[in-house]
């Protein structure tokens, strides 16, 4: 026997959309692209038993990381964490970053699907702890990260696993709509698979969100005299935000939260300010304009935080070299490299030493000029020495710098980067100023992967742009 809601459900396009009861807006967007891309949802979906939408939320993780959440829909296919994307034109890219062309230009972002897959497992683990949950003895569902694409002048070019999970608005009843309404009502997986969402499952659900205390996200939320904004970036253990001065609208701040954890003991604070302070510590007193200059520390409610200055124009360099690589001349390309070394120069001559650079730690400012001006951050798994009433100290980063470099970035620091001993803070660094002229130069990242990098080194004469590169002399190659 099949059970009602599962095999058979909603066979064709509903013509109820969802009422109010079961579409809980818990804040309006403030964005009307995406107001329009959530009432097309609910137009679209049935306003049936077993259905229920949750929009424009936030949470607060295990982590006490602030997460933000455009649709949470559960229905008999599932439990779908919907993340909004309405920028039309063309969007190619591959699963780390994707590119739009939109009249003309190019735009490159992280693949939209990493954070949603994070802040997916986050509210899994949320859930799981509601005393509803844990009263009912059931299997929770699996929470499914989708990319809804709402734009309807859309050219979608993702192919292969860089188009997992992504889905356009498609021909909602239509015998074979590809869109992400069938998806959202029937599931990813068989009728059999363990994604599926009982009567029982949907009520607990439904508690549990409740209970887990979701709110409208809170716009107001401030550090010292800044208001956080957009969500920019985050790590390991932090959280990077935009902030606002309250008085002078123009003045803007990079925030970095180091978020403490909702259950954190005393002894766990303690190590997590420790971090944050040894952060502030390694940059204080720098003042060069290739490095992100840090401004104050201050003690929040969600954790410490530093703020740092922003260019809200600014972009990372691995964007920059997507977006622009091809078209930059061998002079411009030089500039790039050349900032680099001198700010690394000036850098070492303070005993600061990075130990993790990559693209995705380096801010380019006006990157439509001529010669843009670039900035080193993420300082975090750094280290400086200093001398202090004739006694040498030492502020040394972490020895597990591979936990705050991503995937992508892995493949630009050297093997031995994870050693604690300080000397090896130059030589570090020189090696990632040299995979990364090898990007500049090439238009590709030194390898796919670090164990890929690893056995280039071991095995040939190291990383040689002719090898890539046609016409690649040995002028070029020396440099």
């Amino acid at each position: 026997m099949v059970e009602e809601g599962h095999d058979r459900a909603f066979p064709e396009r509903a013509n109820m959309p969802m009422s109010s009861q079961r579409w809980s807006a818990i804040a309006e967007s403030q964005f009307p692209w995406e107001r329009e891309a959530l009432e097309w949802l609910r137009v679209e979906l049935p306003d049936r038993d077993l259905c229920h939408a949750w929009t424009n939320f936030e949470f607060i993780d295990d982590d006490g990381k602030v997460n933000e959440v455009d649709a949470l829909i559960i229905s008999p296919g599932g439990l779908f964490l919907v993340e909004i994307k309405s920028r039309p034109g063309l969007v190619t890219g591959d699963t780390h970053t994707w590119t739009w062309t939109t009249n003309g230009r190019d735009y490159s972002y992280d693949n939209p699907l990493i954070l949603a897959n994070r802040k997916a497992k986050r509210l899994a683990s949320v859930l799981r702890k509601q005393p509803s949950v844990i009263k009912s003895k059931i299997r929770l569902p699996w929470v499914e990260p989708l990319i809804f694409l709402s734009a309807t002048k859309l050219n979608c070019k993702l192919e292969g696993n860089a188009r997992a999970r992504v889905y356009l608005r498609g021909q909602p009843g239509a015998p074979e709509d590809a869109g992400i309404i069938p998806v959202l009502l029937r599931g990813i997986g068989s009728p059999q698979d363990s994604r599926r969402v009982d009567n029982q499952q949907a009520r607990t659900l439904s508690r549990a969100m409740v209970e887990a205390g979701i709110r409208q996200s809170n716009k107001h939320r401030r550090v010292g005299d800044y208001q956080l904004g957009e969500l920019i970036g985050e790590g390991e253990n932090f959280q990077d935000w935009e902030g606002r001065h309250v008085s002078i609208e123009s003045v803007r701040r990079r925030i970095r939260i180091y978020t403490f954890a909702s259950a954190a003991t005393d002894q766990a604070r303690k190590v997590l300010v420790r971090h944050a302070v040894r952060e502030f510590q390694i940059l204080e007193g720098i003042d060069h304009p290739g490095i992100l200059k840090v401004r104050d520390y201050k003690e929040t409610e969600l954790g410490p935080a530093l703020i740092f200055d922003h260019d809200a124009k600014a972009v990372r360099l691995d964007f920059l070299l997507r977006e622009q690589g091809k078209n930059l001349n061998v002079d411009q390309r030089l500039h790039i490299v050349r900032q680099l070394a001198e700010t690394l120069k000036y850098a070492h001559q303070q005993k600061l030493y990075h130990r993790a650079l990559c693209p995705q730690s380096i801010l380019v400012k006006e990157p439509s000029a001529i010669s843009p001006l670039l900035q080193v951050m993420n300082w975090q798994s750094g280290a400086r020495e200093a001398t202090v009433g004739g006694t040498s100290v030492r502020t040394v980063g972490t020895l597990h710098v591979d936990e705050y470099v991503e995937d992508l970035g892995l493949v630009y620091i050297a093997p031995e980067s994870t050693w604690g001993d300080l000397a090896h803070g130059p030589h570090l660094d020189v090696f990632s100023l040299g995979t990364i002229a090898y990007h500049v130069f090439s238009g590709q990242p030194p390898a796919d992967s670090a164990i890929t990098l690893h056995e280039k080194l071991r095995v040939g004469p190291g990383l040689r742009i002719s090898d890539v590169m046609d016409g690649a002399g040995k002028s070029l190659q020396d440099r």
